[in-house]
């Protein structure tokens, strides 16, 4: 079995065997699939900024395309057009 990208939030840790991965976790029409809660697995992660939510981030590096690479306090790594290191800045996210 393959390791589940939501092991670590998995309700059924104690159904998980050590280096076995998530007993939930498979492949259902090409697509990776929880068992536990019968959906696929895209539909249950969450996006670390939600459109609409503003988040403070420390600008660090640049992306080849030129954005300016930060992070959340949550250590989200979140990319922003037009801003450069070092900075802090409150962003905004539209999409």
């Amino acid at each position: 079995m393959a390791d589940c990208p939501l092991a670590d939030d998995c309700p059924s840790f104690d159904e998980r065997i050590q280096g076995m991965g998530c007993q939930h976790y498979g492949n259902k029409g090409g697509a990776e699939w929880c068992n536990h809660y019968d959906m696929p697995i895209y539909e249950l992660k969450k996006q670390p900024v939600q459109p609409g939510e503003e988040v403070v981030i420390e600008v660090d590096d640049i992306h080849e395309s030129g954005a300016g690479v930060g992070r959340t306090d949550d250590g989200f790594i979140v990319l922003v057009d037009g801003l450069l290191p070092p900075a802090r800045a409150r962003c905004g996210s539209t999409a």
